[in-house]
Order: structure tokens, then C-alpha cells, then sequence
């Protein structure tokens, strides 16, 4: 039940005292007793294991998303299986007993009577035992279990679901993004149709990392499961599947009828099915992308756009001919259009994950001289010798920047991210926020990205601008540098620390969007110790670990801009949410539109909601690690951003804040 934020915060600070600042930022893990040995990692997995010096029956656990950790005990040598991209799954030698570490760095296990056949889906973890599946996901921290009924089965992965042809009477879904039972599909006791997974043509993304897959159920039928909506839909064609090709992407299916000229585009974000007829298919340039299918008709003289968010098809009339240049970035289509007539030049955008969207033209000057363009995921970039064109998938919209400065040196476009560099200057634009930044450049500065960041290195500092960002965060270095890198979700730095006698590591928080600093007692000389994935970086100190996160105390199973995961939510969505804490604390969800940045007297952290929309969702209680866990109905939301904020009470620390979520629903 919701509640006024007034009423619930004024009852959380009626209760404040004196208090420790809680700073969600790094983790220091001691194990004297079973220190880390060899490290299990996937470079794309926020959890990971590790063996422990000396003893093969134990493995160390934990979570960049929680901040937790765990010890697993078995009866005898235990090791980690081949890993997705986010389970971890751990086995007993040569036994039936399995652990899936869950994304609050908890093992669960499970215990079969003999070892079971493994396959490996992106998201989620399923044995085969011959008479049931058991599917391990990550975000329910559990297995879920499927009896089969046919001694005929086989296991499909992908990368929100897997899926499992159970025989011909029956097809099986099991999504990551809901973590509920099994989603059945019951053909019938007399369907006798030999079931087959449709695998498509290769030049899409490849099977483990689609969304949703096709299954032939009979001459002219398929049925289709959408890992998005944990659901299965059965979709009858005018004519038999031998006249039809196949062409998948992460979450779209384009279905060619080359002797019909017709094209079935699929959304697994709708579950419906677009038809398109044209003159002529085979002559037709059709290309399937994450969130959009382009379709470029030279016959018609049309270029089409389907979009995945909401099953439309969207058409620029006029240029299937004159299109000299797309770029096509995944989740959205932007086209360079030459008109012959003047030979003036103008891009025309369309986004496949904004509702309702149309072409819309970035306003290119008469005259203006390309200089540059680049796309990807979310982000156009074009640069002419007058001004700087971005494109947001996010908005459905163009923003320009005028009269850039100094001369050209490069450009990039990154998922969610968008840079031009100049001999003066770096501009940003920012794909979610659509606009551009300026930043002047001193002397020898240089620039880098990442999906995320836009990073400017200057002598003994750094500014980083990400995702989250709304001005450059800047951070002075002292000592000597050790090491340094950068990810999608954070940048650091390790430097000796000239007091101390040890190491002094800064780190760059993309969804805490700031700076943390994090001083270790031992100097690091070996660059074995330091483990970099996508969203963490680990350190080995003897027997300790630290653990340092891309993400604040707040995320969630959609994680907002983020390419390696589902990374916004749609509205009927049942979001899962993980957050960190002080153990035992009281907890509160605020939630609201609009950011800020207040101190309140008396409160640890800042407010970052704008009070004037705030709500507060009481949220339970954190356990005895600080971990808290809950889900969220998004029915009745509107696409965009909502804010979220971790409020908190414990009698030792008092009223504390949390970082700001900002949570994308498309």
C-alpha cells in the first residue's frame, strides 16, 4: 500500500539518532579460517566463487549486487560447472548434489539421485535428470522443477528462457525475468506433428542470446515463447513452412515468404505478429536487430521500420532508392537520405524501443558538410563542419548541438553513450537524457568510453560522465598509479599510498554515479590480484577480497541501460529488486519522478527524488547480511524513467539513504 512520503519519512527521522555513514560502496571479506584460492569468473557475471587454499570441499560465494557472500559445504571435492553468462553452479564430484549461487550471493541447493546432463542458457541453468528439468535463476535464488511426460525431450537454451520440447504433446517456457513455474504448452494427447525447434538463419544473434524462440507444431502452425512475457502464443501462416526463412534477433523474428512476397515480423516484447506484402522479397534488403527489423524496398521505393516495444511498422515513404547510408544500431533505425534533386543531405530516425514512434529528420542544414557518423545500440552520432547531431532511442528524438569547437579528431557511439572529440573540446551526448554536454580540454588530456562512460584523463585526475550522470564527476589521484581499467559500468584507479604504506584504490560507481575511495593496508604489487568483470572488480589481499560494484545499493532483475542484461521493463512487468543495507534496518522504497540532491539535517546521504512527487513503499526489513529483497507490480505505469531511493532505520545508525535507481520502463 502506498503512502504519503511526508507521513512515512517524518516516521523514520522521528526515530533518528546518532548514526555511522553507510556508504554502499566497497566490501572488505575476511577468511582466515578458508582463505580464496582460484577465482571463478565470467566476465559478464556479477556473482562469482571461489575455491578455498586447502580444503576441495568448500567454495567462497558472493555478489557485486548485494555485497554478500557465502561458504558452501559439501561432503566432498566440489567444484564450479561451466558457467552462462549469469548462473554460477556448483556440483559435487561425481554425485547428485548441486548449488546455484543466487544474486544475493546465497547458494541454494539441490539434490538429485544421480548427476544429471547440463545445458547452459544465458540466464538461467537447467540439469536434465530424464525423468525432470530443474532450472536454477538467479534473482529467485531457487530451482524450479518440471516433470516430463515424455521419455523424448530435449533442452533449448537462449537468453531471458529456456525452453523444452517435452515429446510432440507438449512445449515447456521457463523466463529469468519472472522466476515462476513453468509455463506450459499443451498440444494435445493426439497431436502426432513431429515438434522441432525453428533455429533460423545464423546471421542474427545466435542462439543462446534470443528472447524468444519458434518451434514448428505443424505444416502451417509454430508457436513461439517469449521469455519478456513468459508466455506462449501459436501463429497459423497461409501456407506450408518449407516456403519460409527464418532470420531471429534478440527480440524480434522475421519470417520471409519468398513465392507469396509477404514478411511476418514477430515481437517477443508484444507476442503479436506484423505481415508486410511487397513487390518483391527476394530484392528486398530485410535485416533484423535487437529491437527493430528494417526493410528497405527498392522496388516500392519505401524503407520500413517494425518495432519490437509495440509490434508497429513504421514507413519513411519515398526511400527505398535515394537511402544512401543506415545506420542501423540495434534499437533503432536511422537512415542518411541524399536528395537528388538539390543534393542536400538529412538523417531520419525512428527508435524500436520508444511506443508510437515515427522517422523523424535531425533538421540537417542545407549545405552542411558530413564530417562523421557512427550508431550503436541507442545512440546515433553525426557530425557535420556546423553542428553535432544525437539520436535517442530512449525519446524518438534528435538533439543538436551547434557551433562545436576546435577541429575534428574522433567520434564514438556507444550503447547509451555518444562522444565527439575535438583538438579543444569533448561534447556528450547522452542517449537516455537526450542532449549534449560540452567540456573543455586541458593540455595532453585524453578521452575514452565505455557503454556507460565518457571518460577525460588529466594528469593526476579524472572526469567521468555516465549514464546516470548530470554533470562530470572529477577525482584527484595521489601516489604512485599502480593499475587502472574501465568497464561498462565503472572506471578506477590504484595508486601506492605514500602514508600508509599500502594501496589506495578510487572507483568510479556508474549507478552510484560518484567516486569511491577505498584504502587497503597491504601494498598491491601483483596484478594477478586484481579481476575485472563487466559490473565488478575483485581484489585478493591475502586473506581477504575486496569487492567494488558498478551498482549502488539498489537493483533490480530489469536493470535499467545495461546491453548484457534486460535492461528496462515494460509496464504489467513484476519487477524483482534486490538491495543492500545496515542488517536488520528498518526499509522504505521512495519513489518518484523528478531527481534532486538535498542534504537533510540529521539524515545520512542525500535525498535524490524531487519531495514534490515522492511516494514511500514500505518495504520490509533487511536480514542479518543487509540484504533485502521484494518485487514490484508495474501495472498502470507509463514508459519512462521512475525514480527509486532506499530509505532506511536502524537505533545504531539512524536514518540513512540510499544511491538513486533510475528505473526504465519502456
Amino acid at each position: 500500500m502506498m503512502r504519503s512520503f511526508a507521513f512515512a519519512f517524518a516516521a523514520l527521522a522521528g526515530l533518528s539518532t546518532a548514526h555511522a555513514q553507510q556508504s554502499f560502496g566497497a566490501r572488505t571479506f575476511e577468511f582466515p579460517a578458508a582463505p580464496p584460492e582460484t577465482l571463478f569468473v565470467n566476465g559478464n557475471v556479477p556473482t562469482w566463487a571461489a575455491s578455498v587454499v586447502g580444503d576441495p570441499t568448500r567454495l567462497i560465494g558472493g555478489s557485486g549486487r548485494s555485497g554478500a557472500t557465502s561458504i558452501l559445504l559439501a561432503q566432498g571435492p566440489v567444484g564450479v560447472l561451466a558457467t552462462g553468462r549469469n548462473p554460477f553452479v556448483a556440483q559435487e564430484s561425481n554425485t547428485g548434489r548441486y548449488w546455484g549461487l543466487g544474486m544475493d550471493g546465497n547458494w541454494a541447493p539441490l539434490v538429485l539421485p544421480q548427476p544429471a546432463t547440463v545445458t547452459v542458457a544465458q540466464d538461467l541453468y537447467v540439469l536434465d535428470d530424464g525423468a525432470a528439468v530443474h532450472v536454477f535463476q538467479t534473482w529467485k535464488n531457487g530451482w524450479t522443477s518440471e516433470t516430463l511426460i515424455s521419455p523424448t525431450h530435449s533442452v533449448i537454451p537462449g537468453r531471458n528462457f529456456a525452453a523444452v520440447i517435452d515429446g510432440n504433446t507438449r512445449l515447456i517456457g521457463f523466463s529469468k525475468l519472472t522466476d515462476t513455474p513453468a509455463t506450459r504448452l499443451d498440444l494435445g494427447s493426439g497431436a502426432t506433428w513431429p515438434v522441432q525447434h525453428i533455429a533460423g538463419d545464423p546471421a542474427g544473434e545466435t542462439l543462446t542470446r534470443r528472447n524468444s524462440a519458434a518451434f514448428e507444431i505443424g505444416d502451417r502452425e509454430i508457436a513461439v515463447y517469449s521469455g519478456y512475457l513468459d508466455a506462449w502464443q501459436r501463429f497459423v501462416f497461409p501456407a506450408s513452412l518449407t516456403n519460409y526463412s527464418f532470420n531471429y534477433d534478440k527480440n524480434v523474428i522475421a519470417i520471409k515468404d519468398p513465392f507469396r512476397n509477404e514478411l511476418f515480423m514477430y515481437s517477443a516484447h508484444t507476442g503479436t505478429m506484423q505481415q508486410i506484402a511487397l513487390a518483391d522479397v527476394g530484392q528486398a534488403g530485410i535485416d533484423a536487430q535487437d529491437f527493430a527489423v528494417k526493410i528497405v524496398d527498392t522496388v516500392g521505393n519505401n524503407t520500413f521500420c517494425f518495432c519490437a516495444i509495440d509490434g508497429s511498422l513504421v514507413l519513411l515513404p519515398g526511400q527505398g532508392v535515394t537511402v544512401t547510408g543506415q545506420l542501423f544500431g540495434n534499437n533503432h533505425l536511422t537512415v542518411q537520405v541524399t536528395d537528388p534533386q538539390t543534393n542536400n543531405l538529412e538523417y531520419h530516425g525512428v527508435s524500436g524501443s520508444k511506443r508510437a514512434s515515427q522517422f523523424v529528420p535531425a533538421g540537417y542544414g542545407a549545405g552542411e558538410i558530413l564530417v562523421a557518423d557512427g550508431v550503436n545500440d541507442m545512440t546515433a552520432i553525426v557530425v557535420s563542419d556546423r553542428a553535432l547531431y544525437g539520436f535517442s532511442a530512449f525519446t524518438n528524438s534528435w538533439a543538436r548541438f551547434p557551433n562545436w569547437q576546435g577541429s575534428y579528431v574522433s567520434r564514438g557511439a556507444q550503447d547509451f553513450m555518444g562522444r565527439v572529440v575535438t583538438s579543444s573540446h569533448v561534447y556528450v551526448f547522452s542517449a537516455r537524457e537526450a542532449r549534449w554536454i560540452e567540456r573543455a580540454l586541458a593540455p595532453g588530456a585524453t578521452v575514452n568510453d565505455t557503454d556507460q562512460l565518457v571518460l577525460v584523463t588529466e594528469g593526476n585526475s579524472q572526469s567521468v560522465y555516465g549514464m546516470e550522470s548530470t554533470a562530470f564527476r572529477t577525482q584527484v589521484f595521489t601516489g604512485t598509479r599502480f593499475a587502472s581499467g574501465r568497464s561498462n559500468s565503472y572506471s578506477y584507479s590504484i595508486h601506492d599510498d605514500v602514508v600508509t604504506g599500502g594501496s589506495r584504490v578510487w572507483f568510479f560507481q556508474s549507478y552510484g554515479d560518484r567516486w569511491i575511495e577505498h584504502a587497503i593496508a597491504s601494498r598491491l604489487a601483483d596484478p594477478a590480484a586484481i579481476t575485472a568483470l563487466e559490473d565488478t572488480l575483485l581484489i585478493k589481499d591475502g586473506t581477504k577480497l575486496h569487492v567494488f560494484s558498478g551498482f549502488a545499493d539498489l537493483s533490480s532483475v530489469f536493470s535499467a541501460p545495461k546491453d548484457n542484461y534486460a535492461y528496462h521493463a515494460f509496464p504489467g512487468a513484476r519487477a524483482r529488486f534486490l538491495a543492500n543495507g545496515e542488517p536488520n534496518a528498518a526499509a522504505l522504497l521512495l519513489v518518484g519522478i523528478a531527481r534532486t540532491d538535498l542534504p537533510i539535517p540529521g539524515i545520512t546521504g542525500h535525498l535524490l527524488i524531487d519531495p514534490s512527487s515522492l511516494v514511500g513503499v514500505p518495504a520490509g526489513a533487511y536480514d542479518a547480511r543487509g540484504n533485502l529483497r521484494f518485487t514490484l507490480g508495474l501495472a498502470g505505469l507509463l514508459p519512462g524513467i521512475v525514480r527509486m531511493q532506499m530509505a532506511s532505520f536502524a537505533p545504531a545508525t539512524g536514518v540513512q539513504l540510499g544511491r538513486l535507481l533510475s528505473f526504465e520502463i519502456f
